[in-house]
């Protein structure tokens, strides 16, 4: 009796180990993939690190160590849980197992640490990442090849997508300003790319001009009215037209007024 006692006693307790690993790499996972842990990981100075090194440049490494622990020890509770029920109550066994297993990983091993993590992101994504690393370095060889396979499985089946964590597009911009900041990234360059995401958001009529309200020359006015207009207008160029606003023939840039304006042969 005893015996059987302290049997249950140790499956209790490896059961419990096996439930705070599974939320703490539930938690890890919201944490690292989070837009708001990164950044302030990043102004804080962690980004020389080098488990936030790791996380910058190989993503779905990091995503691979924490599945796999996530799953190795959700499966092991599953197990144990299963095999304590089973022994205690054999009448209700799959019922009650799938009940308990299902309660448990919902509340405790994902609603709750990653509800923590929300919560918590920058000092959370920290602690995770130390351990994370620490983890990756030791079984460095493994996470490679699972990473790898999972690769080349997807591959096969068509798909041109690896092994990593979605990437939105507040996460993007968020990369473009650390690439900038890094000096990695040049500040027209960044300015581009983010110009792309807004590029749908843009209505025509926010860059258009109005043909009433345009500037333009027109063929055959004199020099000082083609200067007024210039001065008028700030444009360092003007569109010329031929009699109607709708004929354009050209355009005329401020600069090849100046130089002629310079020219004392004019």
């Amino acid at each position: 009796m005893d015996s059987a006692l302290s049997s249950d006693a140790l499956s209790v307790l490896y059961i419990i180990i096996c439930i705070l690993a599974t939320g703490f790499f539930s938690a890890a996972e919201t944490a690292v993939t989070s837009v708001s842990a990164l950044r302030g990981k990043i102004q804080s100075g962690d980004k020389d690190n080098p488990s936030m090194q790791l996380l910058l440049q190989h993503p779905s490494r990091v995503f691979t160590t924490i599945l796999l622990f996530s799953n190795f020890f959700r499966i092991t509770a599953a197990l144990l849980v299963v095999d304590l029920v089973y022994q205690r109550f054999a009448i209700l066994n799959l019922p009650l197992s799938v009940f308990l297993i299902g309660f448990v990983i919902l509340i405790l091993c994902d609603l709750v640490p990653k509800a923590i993590a929300r919560a918590h992101l920058p000092k959370v994504a920290h602690y995770a990442m130390i351990i994370v690393y620490v983890l990756y370095k030791i079984l460095q060889p493994l996470i490679a090849m699972l990473s790898n396979f999972a690769n080349w499985i997807i591959r096969t089946l068509g798909s041109d997508q690896s092994l990593q964590p979605t990437i939105t597009e507040a996460e993007l911009e968020f990369l473009l300003e650390v690439g900038e900041r890094s000096g990695v990234l040049e500040d027209v360059k960044k300015d581009m790319i983010s110009g792309v995401f807004e590029f749908d958001e843009t209505k025509v009529r926010e860059i258009m001009t109005p043909r009433t309200d345009i500037i333009a020359v027109e063929k055959g006015v004199t020099l000082e009215e083609t200067v007024r207009l210039i001065m008028q207008s700030g444009h360092s160029r003007l569109p010329v037209y031929d009699e109607q606003i709708d004929k354009v023939m050209g355009i005329l840039f401020a600069k090849d007024v100046l130089k002629l304006l310079a020219d004392p042969k004019r």
